[in-house]
């Protein structure tokens, strides 16, 4: 069981580490860093009260915490823009130094007359803005509210962005700032709903405003948390070579899948990766992740570090497939054996439906079914399935099962069916199944894996229009690779 140890060796050790500025571990000097919030402002042709903008924003940023950073508001209501934030900034640095000079130069009498200044509302977070390098504002892009004949039902469109600006205060100079992140938009989320014949129109848009905002700014929060910016880390608290205990939870916005990158400082004192972990089990302010991949010569010593890694939770396998029917799909005699490929996306549901490795799967293949009814002419036939599949992970190897269901369909040329007729008729008919499969999964790196899989299945078949068939019905064996995005 690994114990705890810490000295004033290592606390200073890694102090100098992440002190450095601009660098990727400048968070780990201080667990909450602080962003200014600059408020929510709106393009110039979005028509929108006062009352629903502030509605839209309130949801939006419970939607986008900006974890892990700790947020300040500037305002209590209204936005300002960082040019003027920086304008008025400069005067209010100018300002002490007058004082300052004032208080040196000035033994009797009154100061000398000055120009009398507009003192803003937030001048006494002055110190605490100084001590934060970064800000954020939000953007309504897009605000519509359609209304139905009859004005009972009313449909609101939004779409929203964010802008993140890194904030410098020289010891010399005017403070400025650069746009680090820009154009980070969502696409228009909508929200239906029936409105009531009396009452006020703007009141009873609050909950389709709301629904909206809510639906923008969870996908903006996804966005953001692919961004180097927002990736968390912290020391691993605890664990051993399988798993490790981080604590980064919920707090942080960690979610059930998440990947970890585990580091180690090597002789040089540079950060070196050691393992790669996902997250299994997660409470509010911690996380269990299961090790995956790792050094042949790593132990866990209790000197790692922890770093969210870039994860879309989204893959694209790529196989050759062989498949095997009871008999032959063209009514020829004996049994089918058709060459292929396919293509299938997996997208983690884990975050959704709190099962570890649980996946959507949508796929596409093609297999030749060789010679067709003209011998000249080859036939290829295709399915579109859409499932599910579950995997258990074994650190480097995986096993899966899931389910899938969808269409088949004939793909040909014009010259293997004689006439139009036929030729539309074929284009009309399709073939209707499911299959089950079983596969076998050994990760190379993080987002590289070799796979292979076992498919049964059995569809009905797409030629039956033209003369009785045998239905596909036999097994598939398949193997290729999967690349994690």
């Amino acid at each position: 069981m690994w114990k705890f140890k810490a000295t004033f060796l290592v606390v200073m050790t890694f102090a100098s580490l992440f002190a450095v500025p601009g660098s990727l571990f400048a968070r780990e000097q201080n667990p909450s860093p602080v962003m200014i919030y600059l408020g929510m402002g709106r393009e110039e042709n979005i028509e929108i009260s006062d009352f629903l903008l502030a509605t839209a924003e309130k949801q939006l940023r419970k939607d986008v915490q900006m974890r892990p950073y700790e947020v300040m508001d500037l305002l209590d209501s209204g936005s300002v823009e960082i040019d003027d934030l920086m304008s008025q900034l400069a005067l209010l640095q100018q300002d002490d130094k007058n004082k300052v000079q004032q208080k040196t130069s000035v033994i009797n009498g009154p100061p000398p007359n000055t120009i009398e200044k507009k003192i803003p509302v937030w001048a006494d977070k002055l110190q605490k803005i100084k001590a934060s390098n970064l800000a954020y504002s939000l953007h309504l892009t897009k605000y519509r509210v359609d209304m139905e004949p009859g004005g009972l039902k009313a449909t609101v469109s939004m779409a929203a962005g964010i802008e993140i600006y890194k904030l410098d205060f020289p010891e010399a100079g005017p403070p400025s700032y650069e746009l680090v992140i820009s154009a980070l938009k969502t696409v228009p989320a909508n929200a239906t709903g029936t409105l009531r014949e009396i009452g006020s129109l703007e009141q009873q848009l609050v909950p389709l405003v709301r629904k909206a905002s809510d639906k923008v700014g969870k996908h903006l929060a996804k966005r953001l948390r692919k961004l180097q910016l927002f990736q968390a880390q912290s020391t691993v608290k605890g664990g051993s070579e399988d798993m490790l205990v981080i604590p980064m939870g919920k707090n942080l916005g960690v979610e059930l899948d998440d990947a970890f990158n585990i580091m180690r400082k090597d002789e040089s004192g540079k950060l070196k990766q050691v393992a790669w972990a996902k997250a299994r089990k997660i409470t509010k302010d911690s996380s269990q992740a299961e090790v995956i991949l790792s050094d042949s010569d790593w132990s866990f010593s209790g000197d790692e570090i922890a770093i969210e890694d870039e994860n879309s939770g989204v893959g694209l396998q790529v196989s050759a497939i062989m498949e095997v029917t009871g008999g032959d799909l063209l009514d020829h005699a004996g049994a089918g054996v058709y060459p292929g490929g396919e293509l299938t996306l997996w997208t983690n549901l884990a975050s959704s439906v709190d099962i570890s490795e649980m996946y959507l799967l949508v796929s596409l293949d093609f297999m030749s079914l060789g010679r067709s009814i003209d011998p000249s002419v080859g036939v290829l036939l295709g399915h579109a399935t859409i499932g599910l599949a579950k995997k258990w992970t074994f650190h480097r190897l995986a096993l899966w099962a899931g389910l899938r269901a969808g269409f088949a369909y004939f793909l040909y040329s014009e010259s293997s069916l004689q006439t139009q007729q036929d030729q539309d008729a074929a284009a009309a008919h399709l073939g209707f199944g499911g299959d089950a499969l079983l596969g076998m999964e050994f990760r190379l790196i993080e987002n590289l894996s070799l796979f292979a899989q076992l498919t049964g299945r059995i569809f009905s078949n797409p030629i039956d229009w033209l003369k009785s068939s045998h239905m596909e019905t036999g097994g598939q064996a398949s193997a290729g690779l999967l690349v994690d995005f």
